[in-house]
């Protein structure tokens, strides 16, 4: 959890930090939830168990540029139908610019286990926002920016080059 200043508030990261990354239906991965702990994560393990999908996983959600083609490999047992989803719940520094959109994104409060909608008295706890991609079954991305109201927004590319800095 970020710390608090001297008002109460909570301090923005000095830099992007995963608080939970869930993945389904992603190549090898059928399903994962992970919450990175503080400081240095290792992902270790025996050959072709998930470590480089975890982390291209990351790389396709914030990737600055948009992935030119997808394949059907892409997809858990090549079911394109399906679809699959990348989600993390992310810490951004105050200059990540996702408030500065034309419609802009309005953080979640992150409870130290998953994120919550902010409460109407004040913050209940660090701010964080919901960002995720989609493989459609038409080999197409969607990349949303999930809002506390139900309701979902573009991550552009311009965003995404912000948050992954």
């Amino acid at each position: 959890m970020a710390p608090p200043n001297m008002s109460g508030a909570t301090i923005a990261p000095a830099a992007p930090k995963i608080r939970r990354l869930s993945v389904a239906r992603f190549r090898g991965i059928n399903e994962l939830t992970w919450g990175p702990g503080p400081g240095v994560n290792l992902i270790l393990g025996g050959g072709d168990v998930g470590k480089t999908t975890i982390l291209d996983a990351i790389g396709l959600l914030l990737s600055p540029v948009n992935p030119s083609t997808l394949l059907d490999t892409d997809y858990f047992h090549r079911r394109i139908e399906d679809g699959f989803e990348i989600e993390a719940v992310m810490a951004l520094p105050a200059n990540s610019a996702i408030g500065d959109q034309v419609r802009p994104s309005w953080p979640w409060a992150w409870d130290g286990k998953a994120p919550v909608v902010p409460s109407l008295h004040g913050e209940t706890g660090e701010p964080v926002y919901r960002l995720r991609v989609r493989g459609t079954e038409d080999l197409e991305l969607i990349y949303e920016v999930l809002q506390p109201d139900g309701s979902a927004d573009s991550f552009s590319a311009a965003l995404r080059s912000g948050s992954s800095a």
